[in-house]
């Protein structure tokens, strides 16, 4: 393990204190401070401070998705955080414009599939709804594709992006650890169930019931729920060590201490979705990320050499706890009684998600063709106004989509990920490749797809962003190989 990097350390733990700083003073300001974070995201688009606006519009989905324990969302404060990613596409769509080239992510393709989706909403349940989050979706889509555009020739902001999402890492893993220790924090779930039948009861008593209560728990940390953070946390895992691999090519003390604090979390969280991920992100890393990554040899077998055994010292302890306290069989079956579940494994794992998978089943045969709508369930119908915060929970992406949008978005869908996975290989986006499957993966049990307004927001910023960041500053280092190849060699006599 090589020395510690200082500057790398000291600039993330700078990024991981601004974000915390920004959580205190919204929750101060009851949410004013939102609109101030817009507006200063706004000013640095306009003045091509690409690696700070990027940054600031990166951290708006992270608010979205924080605990209102952590951070209350008062209707100010959720009304920035709606429409202050709207102003910072704007500032960046002026900048963007003015940068030549076309290092570019591959998303042009979702065009098609969005004009299905709003051909869809026409005759869907509630068309209104529909069209604003296509427009809040579009929004995302775009702040993305215009902030990280053609940033190949600008590794300083690259470096800035890279840096503040390691402090998000931080915050994300390591403030979630902390919420442990105070279970009604931490444990949102339960914690608003006791909220919900006992409202007299005060928080200290709640978090003393949370502490001691017995059986399953699911951990929420710094997010909304258990599910956000389970599908959160097997994608910052993946972003965090593809980091380590490709661009530190180093064993850090950071990454590391980030990857192996992550484990237990992903386990608290008891989300069979999270374990798949994980699962295929640790796959993805082993036998893709590490057979393209262009370091030395002895480099690339050392990494080889201390995955498996830490693989191999994982399912030696996965067996250990399976036989001594049937923790695989607990977390596969989400349930504190193994013995007396009846189910078979694969009834006990699609179970939660059967009731989802029939309704969107039942929108598909209303309407094969074309759907129900985007982002819609049955129950909208008759909605009206800007309901853009009208909240939905989905299964699995393919049945969603079969549902919203028919066959023909289907078969749109399917081509937006040809076109993207052709685009990747072209422009040698590697990791965004590896990145956006585990966060397709994600979207197998919990569908945010298309959600900026949940946690399908913060999966767009860490898989597909932080992806593209890692492949941008690869690039870089590529372009600058080559000129040093390129130069010629100096004269014999040259003064060294």
């Amino acid at each position: 393990m090589k020395p510690i990097d200082r500057e790398l350390l000291l600039n993330a733990m700078r990024s991981a204190a601004m974000i915390f700083l920004a959580i205190i003073a919204c929750r101060l300001t009851k949410g004013a401070f939102a609109w101030f974070l817009a507006l200063l995201g706004l000013n640095w688009a306009m003045n091509n401070q690409l690696g700070k606006a990027v940054s600031c519009y990166m951290l708006f989905p992270f608010f979205v998705i924080m605990n209102p324990m952590i951070l209350p969302k008062n209707t100010l404060c959720a009304l920035a955080l709606r429409l202050g990613p709207a102003l910072m596409t704007a500032g960046l769509f002026l900048s963007g414009s003015r940068r030549p080239g076309r290092h570019v992510l591959p998303l042009g393709s979702m065009a098609l599939y969005l004009v299905v989706a709003a051909m869809s909403s026409a005759t869907g349940y509630a068309p209104m709804i529909s069209y604003l989050k296509i427009v809040n979706f579009v929004i995302l889509m775009m702040g993305l594709w215009i902030g990280l555009k053609n940033l190949d020739r600008r590794p300083d902001d690259v470096m800035d992006m890279r840096c503040f999402l390691l402090g998000m890492a931080i915050v994300l893993v390591f403030g979630s650890a902390l919420t442990a220790l105070v279970p009604s924090v931490g444990y949102l779930n339960m914690t608003n169930m006791l909220i919900r039948d006992h409202p007299d009861m005060s928080m200290e008593e709640i978090n003393l019931i949370v502490a001691n209560m017995q059986g399953m728990r699911l951990f929420a940390g710094m997010t909304n729920q258990s599910q956000c953070l389970a599908i959160l946390l097997p994608c910052m895992f993946a972003w965090v060590t593809c980091d380590m691999l490709f661009i530190e090519r180093r064993v850090s003390v950071l990454h590391l201490s980030l990857i192996v604090c992550s484990l237990p979390l992903i386990y608290m969280t008891r989300s069979r979705t999270s374990f798949c991920a994980t699962a295929l992100a640790v796959v993805l890393i082993y036998f893709w990320c590490l057979q393209v990554v262009r370091i030395r040899a002895r480099l690339k077998a050392a990494f080889r050499t201390g995955m498996a055994v830490a693989l191999l010292v994982g399912a030696a302890y996965g067996a250990y706890s399976e036989v001594r306290h049937d923790t695989i069989s607990r977390w596969l079956r989400k349930t504190e009684d193994v013995s007396g579940d009846q189910r078979s494994l694969a009834e006990a794992f699609a179970s939660s998600r059967m009731g989802l998978v029939d309704q969107s089943m039942r929108d598909f045969r209303r309407n094969p063709l074309l759907g129900k709508g985007f982002q819609v369930m049955e129950y909208m119908q008759g909605m009206s106004g800007f309901r853009l915060t009208a909240a939905i929970e989905k299964g699995a992406l393919p049945i969603m989509i079969l549902g919203e949008t028919g066959v023909v978005g289907m078969v749109a869908f399917v081509f937006f990920l040809f076109a993207f996975y052709g685009g990747c290989m072209q422009k040698r986006l590697d990791v965004t490749m590896a990145l956006f499957t585990v966060m397709v993966v994600c979207n197998f049990g919990e569908a945010n797809f298309f959600s900026p307004g949940g946690p399908g927001g913060m999966l767009w910023v860490i898989c597909v962003g932080g992806g593209f960041l890692i492949d941008t500053l690869l690039l870089h280092r590529r372009r600058i190989e080559r000129m040093m190849r390129a130069a010629p060699p100096p004269p014999s006599g040259a003064w060294r």
